[in-house]
């Protein structure tokens, strides 16, 4: 054997040894399992809000507010003397009778 062939077998073996080397590395197809969170996510819910309306001059302050369910709207009748109410169009709330200051 010549010094030229034992060149290319060498050659060859190292090549054929980068290849072995580059093909038995982990994968993009791995097929470890995927690790699961130890406790459920936290959900938050929003807080509830507060909105105030005033009673004068037999008209609210506010023509129009948008609420949640959950949410607080304070009525104050500031009419010296005569009495309101606040009714839902729907029938979902009606505050009775508020007087002078309620």
């Amino acid at each position: 054997m010549n010094r030229q062939n034992t060149l290319k077998r060498t050659a060859l073996a190292l090549a054929a040894i980068v290849v072995f080397a580059a093909c038995s590395g982990s994968t993009p197809g791995d097929t470890t399992a995927p690790t699961t969170p130890s406790s459920e996510p936290t959900i938050t819910e929003p807080l509830a809000t507060m909105a105030g309306v005033q009673i004068v001059n037999f008209a609210f302050n506010e023509p129009a507010i948008t609420v949640k369910v959950g949410d607080t709207v304070t009525w104050t009748n500031e009419e010296n003397g005569i009495q309101h109410t606040t009714t839902a169009d729907e029938g979902l709330w009606s505050s009775g009778s508020l007087d002078s200051g309620d």
